[in-house]
């Protein structure tokens, strides 16, 4: 009866027995060492969020080469590997252009502050030129104004010592006289204006420098008038003979070109032909 019972278990059975109980322990042994997710803490009233954790293979990972090292340590090395004279002769080349570019630029800007600064002086000689030239204009024609009404008072003819019924003379008059007159005598116009004779050539000088008048006055007391063609005539002279005697080519071009005739007397001529 117990050998019935005995040979009742089959072989099958048995393995399919200790092949569950197999799978059970290796599934147990996974879920014991299995690496548990970091998960964050929960934030206050709020939820917790899980992601599935990335697994990283082998492959995925930084491996190491042949050499042991990875390929940032290689270019790490590479970078750090020293420079051939070439590379180093180039880069100090670079670095003698730069500088010299920096000192051209350095140069070229001391030369425009130094151009400007000249400039300014420049133009501030030249205003100050220009005011003292205004200056002078200016007290030049008070000067000339103070003369001429100086000289305009004191053509006042008396008679008898008496002013009353004075003839009044203008300088416009004493210049017409002496233009019209042409050869004038010191002595006469002192007679007729009633003026000293160093008066009368004084007040000749004054108007010749105001270029009011223009003549020559000789040691007798002779003034000749000259006009502004009879002068240009002259230099010209001067200028294209260049030497000259003063008796044979002077005395006789003068007397060619200086007509000594009176204005006045010319018109009482002409009255009288009339």
């Amino acid at each position: 009866m117990t050998e019935e019972v005995t040979h009742g278990i089959s072989p099958v059975a048995t393995g399919i027995v200790l092949g569950l109980f197999s799978l059970v322990f290796l599934i147990l042994y996974i879920l014991k060492f299995r690496k548990k997710p970091n998960l964050p803490p929960p934030s206050e009233g709020g939820s917790i969020s899980y992601s599935n954790p990335t697994i990283h293979t082998l492959d995925e990972t930084d491996q190491p080469n042949e050499s042991g090292t990875n390929e940032n340590e290689d270019e790490e090395g590479k970078s750090k590997k020293p420079l051939t004279a070439k590379q180093r002769k180039r880069m100090e080349a670079k670095e003698e252009m730069r500088r010299l570019k920096a000192l051209q630029d350095e140069e070229k800007e001391e030369k425009r502050k130094l151009m400007a600064m000249k400039q300014e002086q420049i133009e501030a000689k030249r205003l100050e030129r220009e005011k003292m030239l205004q200056e002078q204009e200016q007290k030049k024609r008070q000067e000339e104004e103070k003369a001429y009404q100086e000289l305009a008072s004191t053509f006042v003819v008396e008679s008898e010592g008496t002013i009353a019924e004075a003839n009044q003379y203008t300088v416009d008059d004493f210049i017409n006289y002496i233009v019209s007159k042409k050869l004038s005598n010191v002595e006469e116009l002192s007679v007729r204006f009633s003026l000293k004779s160093n008066e009368i050539i004084k007040r000749i000088q004054e108007l010749e420098d105001q270029d009011r008048l223009f003549g020559l006055l000789d040691d007798q007391g002779r003034y000749i008038h000259i006009t502004d063609d009879e002068a240009e005539a002259v230099i010209k002279y001067l200028k294209t003979k260049g030497k000259l005697h003063k008796q044979k080519d002077l005395v006789n071009y003068f007397n060619t070109i200086i007509s000594l005739e009176s204005k006045l007397e010319s018109n009482a001529a002409e009255l009288e032909d009339d």
